[in-house]
């Protein structure tokens, strides 16, 4: 799990901030102040990346939960508290953001929410910002820069309490409210980072601090991610696997599958090991064969000589981030015989929520038309003699049994337990298009948003459906928003798009509302750009 390290070019970010911030005081010139709002760009895009690098982190405290819960949850629960913090400390300066730039340029929440500080036309007003940050106070304690200070001290506290006391040096919370040294004004914190400076330079100010509270919660949670994971094997993926003791049941025989959860390891194949094992399974009587591993799975092969159980096995050897070889034996059969009846559902034991999903099946010996399948669940409809479509009724799995008519007497022939997924999410766009570029009249041309599937899925031919969504644009400086409750547009609509510019001007498709085949309600958002 990879920490938030600071890269190069957040270095350089970090300079330029610097150096900005202490010729400000000298000359407040235009070109200062689009410096400022151009190093308040590179720190959004900073902040950006520390929070998907962030994201994973915890995806892979999941993944790890679900592998070892008992060993994983004490930290897992630590790390959720963490994001909840976070957020919750992340929105509190994102609103102070918005608060300056209302009040000293005198709009609406809503524009405040979203106009970009370039097109601020105040950048350079510090009155205001300074009765903010300051208030009526000499030091500072009055205005929002001392409860600023209070809650960044009390955020590092409590990053601090998920650290043992012999690792305090190990990590190190890049979060400082301490005086200025060497301050010839005698400032305090609030004074040097926020009094009589311009709103440009306290907005930017703020984005720093958001970047410090990214790394530092980051930091935090790799400690603790590697507190519990870091010397086991590590393992990156999971998926579903069946194992059954025998993959072929005589008549009359019960059938025995064990269904799990598997992880292994894409970039770091073990070494999978077939031979004789010896009765504690940690060495093998005879000869050994190594076989080849693709995506974690060694894949056996063997050609088979006669009919009758066959019993075989082996080791799979791991070795984990201190070096250290782990040996896990396993053993296992199968019957050599010619299989009484044989299901291949089209997508490799996986189905899907509200489409009907084709199913071959097939009994040597016996006719199509006498080959019955009853799911478990859903619903099921014969299409030709042994193909079938089926429609689950629920997310999960499926028990598909099959029965044959031989002989006048209707006998269980075997099944197969089948995954349900849920459809993916749909991709909205409009005018036939997902990428961000459009004609004006292109635009104009299309009825409302559209909402297919993503190109690689195997159904081809399903979409979904708008319900509603909102349109919404920043025209001659005016933000505006138009709202269609049946997902096609409505005229009010369409004349915001004839009032903009044949290029240049971006409409925002937001709250998206879609419905696909399997009922289930999805939300998205995507924006065009009108071109030439």
């Amino acid at each position: 799990m990879a920490g938030a390290k600071e890269t190069p070019r957040q270095k350089m970010i970090g300079m330029m901030y610097l150096v900005l911030t202490a010729i400000l005081a000298l000359n407040v010139s235009k070109e200062i102040l689009d410096a400022f709002v151009l190093v308040n760009d590179a720190l959004g895009a900073t902040n950006e990346n520390f929070r998907s690098k962030t994201e994973s982190q915890y995806a892979a405290f999941d993944n790890a939960k679900l592998l070892d819960e008992k060993k994983v949850r004490p930290n897992w629960e630590k790390a959720r508290k963490i994001r909840e913090e976070s957020a919750l400390f992340l929105e509190y300066i994102s609103g102070m953001k918005k608060e300056l730039v209302r009040e000293t340029e005198g709009l609406t929440p809503e524009q405040a929410d979203t106009i970009y500080l370039g097109n601020v036309e105040k950048k350079d007003d510090s009155n205001v910002p300074n009765y903010i940050m300051i208030g009526n106070s000499e030091d500072g304690s009055a205005g929002k820069a001392g409860e600023l200070k209070n809650k960044i001290a009390a955020y590092r506290k409590f990053l601090e309490s998920f650290i043992d006391e012999k690792d305090k040096d190990l990590v190190k919370i890049s979060l400082n409210t301490n005086d200025p040294v060497q301050n010839q004004n005698n400032e305090n914190w609030e004074l040097y980072n926020f009094y009589n400076v311009p709103l440009a330079g306290i907005v930017t100010n703020l984005s720093c601090i958001e970047n410090q509270i990214r790394k530092a919660e980051s930091d935090v949670v790799e400690y603790l991610f590697k507190k519990v994971w870091d010397a086991d094997v590590r393992f990156d993926t999971i998926a579903a696997k069946v194992i059954a003791p025998s993959s072929y049941v005589l008549l009359g025989d019960e059938y025995n599958a064990e269904v799990f959860l598997a992880a292994y390891n894409k970039t770091k194949n073990p070494q999978v090991l077939v031979g004789e094992l010896t009765a504690d399974g940690n060495g093998f009587n005879g000869s050994v064969d190594s076989i080849e591993v693709k995506s974690g799975t060694g894949m056996y092969k063997m050609k088979t000589t006669k009919e009758g159980l066959v019993k075989w096995g082996g080791q799979i050897v791991m070795t984990n981030s201190k070096g250290e070889r782990r040996k896990y034996p396993f053993k296992s059969e199968y019957m050599v015989a010619r299989p009484s009846a044989t299901v291949s559902p089209t997508m490799m034991n996986v189905v899907y929520m509200g489409v009907p999903n084709p199913l071959s099946v097939s009994c040597p010996g016996v006719a199509g038309a006498d080959v019955t399948v009853v799911p478990d669940q859903g619903n099921i409809v014969r299409s030709a003699n042994g193909e079938f479509n089926v429609t689950p009724g629920r997310v999960g799995q499926m028990k598909v049994n099959v029965y044959a008519k031989i002989n006048g007497e209707t006998r269980t022939m075997g099944n197969i337990t089948l995954r349900v997924m849920p459809l993916p999410s749909p991709i909205p766009g409009i005018g036939g298009k997902t990428t961000p570029l459009i004609t004006k009249n292109e635009l104009l041309a299309a009825y409302g948003p559209m909402a297919v599937y993503p190109e690689d899925f195997v159904y081809k031919n399903i979409s979904a459906k708008v319900k509603s969504f909102k349109l919404s644009a920043l025209l001659n400086g005016v933000p505006v928003t138009e709202t269609s409750d049946n997902g096609l547009m409505t005229e009010r609509m369409k004349d915001l798009i004839r009032r903009a510019g044949r290029t240049g001007t971006i409409f925002y498709f937001e709250e998206v509302k879609m419905v696909g085949p399997d009922g289930a309600p999805k939300t998205g958002n995507f924006f065009m750009k009108i071109c030439n």
